[in-house]
């Protein structure tokens, strides 16, 4: 990934955010880290469950819901906005030390940084969670290194988000980061 590539339904001017606190300590996870901006997901990794809920961006369901669409993507009612972003960027992943000389302010579960920071640290954190999930998947979720192996096929697993949710993948724009497309 040479450029962050984000994508959100709806609009890309920032708003006024509803659950906006000055209490950092009291910021719940899906709270704004700011007044001002809007909520993007990386491009290919958006969390269903984070627009399921009543944002007005899904279609709602009938009786005949399985018959109906086929997919999620069916039930969108809007279509998705692909962009880039030059500037600063709130995120959920906590980067390991080595990175966190690229955070510039921490709010709650937030962490602020430059897009372009973000990439490098978000190439390494990938390649951490894939060797996870790795390990998952050949040694169980609680095994440890003296588990003997569950999987004896050589396998490899291309995403780790098989297994982990993706809402702390979740990108917060603030007010004042230029929106470009890509």
């Amino acid at each position: 990934m040479k450029k962050l590539q984000l994508a959100r339904y709806g609009g890309l001017s920032p708003v006024k955010q509803k659950h906006y606190t000055t209490d950092y300590n009291e910021m719940t996870f899906h709270g704004a880290p700011e007044r001002y901006g809007i909520y993007a997901f990386m491009f290919g990794k958006v969390d269903w469950f984070l627009i399921g809920g009543n944002t007005g961006k899904m279609k709602p369901k009938t009786k005949d819901y399985e018959h109906e669409f086929k997919n999620k993507r069916d039930r969108l009612a809007v279509p998705y906005k692909k962009f880039s972003v030059e500037g600063d960027i709130w995120t959920h992943i906590k980067p390991v030390n080595k990175f966190m000389h690229m955070v510039k302010d921490e709010r709650g579960n937030w962490y602020k940084m430059d897009a372009s920071d973000f990439v490098i640290m978000y190439t390494k954190e990938y390649a951490r969670m894939t060797a996870s999930a790795n390990e998952m998947e050949t040694h169980g979720f609680f095994g440890d290194d003296t588990s003997p192996r569950l999987n004896e096929l050589d396998i490899t697993i291309k995403s780790p988000y098989r297994f982990f949710c993706k809402d702390h993948l979740e990108i917060f724009v603030p007010k004042g980061t230029t929106i470009k497309p890509f």
